[in-house]
């Protein structure tokens, strides 16, 4: 009985089913990455659209803060505007608060969509 090609046939058979299951992996993982870097960005806003230190938040400084805390600042020194942050369309990133004028101790909420159409994260505070 010859045996001659055996494993080539063996590999060939197991191979798509672990090239599948290690994309499948890359894939979550950048899923989770994106996840997490929109749930930080929806609590910077929300943050920053209930603080303290200011009257009332507009919406594009809300808008803005969010793309920074999701995109990073190309030279954290400069401060926040949108030339100093990494994005590559302002549109890329939806954002998304409630009415920013509600008094103090009223929850704001601010939801942030990386994807069309489906909400990845919101915080309230």
């Amino acid at each position: 009985m010859k045996r001659d090609g055996i494993a080539a046939v063996e590999l060939a058979l197991i191979l798509p089913i672990f090239m599948l299951l290690f994309v499948g992996m890359l894939e979550f993982g950048q899923l989770t990455r994106i996840k997490q870097k929109v749930t930080v960005a929806s609590f910077v806003a929300t943050r920053y659209a209930v603080a303290a230190d200011h009257e009332e938040p507009d919406l594009a400084t809300v808008k803005l803060t969010a793309n920074a805390a999701y995109w990073g600042l190309k030279n954290p020194d400069e401060g926040l505007s949108w030339e100093n942050i990494n994005c590559p369309n302002r549109e890329a990133l939806r954002v998304e608060p409630t009415d920013l004028s509600a008094p103090a101790g009223q929850p704001v909420r601010v939801d942030v969509n990386r994807f069309s159409g489906r909400r990845l994260a919101s915080y309230v505070r």
